[in-house]
């Protein structure tokens, strides 16, 4: 006797089982994006650095933009506009947002 634990017509499966994985998927894409950007930020990497001096010519002096205490102690000499500052939209640090693959949750660039 096998697992029916996959049969549609199990009720014990949630039917929004495909939304739920959907989550996790983008979860696990989120998570890398975040991972690969403070690789970009931490290896100094030249095209992304490019691509955050022109992005953050918007941040700087978005409101959104906020000194957060926690990251000052993560220096950003390329770019000290932003040194130490967290997109409160988003949540994330602009020294990793900056230099990721991902937009600005504000369609700024």
């Amino acid at each position: 006797m096998g697992c029916n634990c996959i049969n549609p017509n199990n009720p014990s499966i949630p039917k929004n089982t495909n939304s739920v994985i959907n989550k996790v998927s983008n979860t696990g894409k989120w998570a890398f994006s975040v991972i690969h950007a403070w690789g970009n930020y931490i290896l100094g990497d030249e095209s992304k650095k490019h691509l955050a001096m022109s992005r953050a010519t918007f941040c700087k002096s978005c409101d959104y933009a906020q000194i957060e205490p926690l990251l000052k102690i993560i220096p950003d000499s390329e770019i000290p506009e932003i040194e130490g500052r967290i997109c409160k939209k988003c949540h994330c640090p602009l020294s990793a947002k900056l230099r990721s693959n991902q937009n600005c949750p504000l369609n700024l660039w």
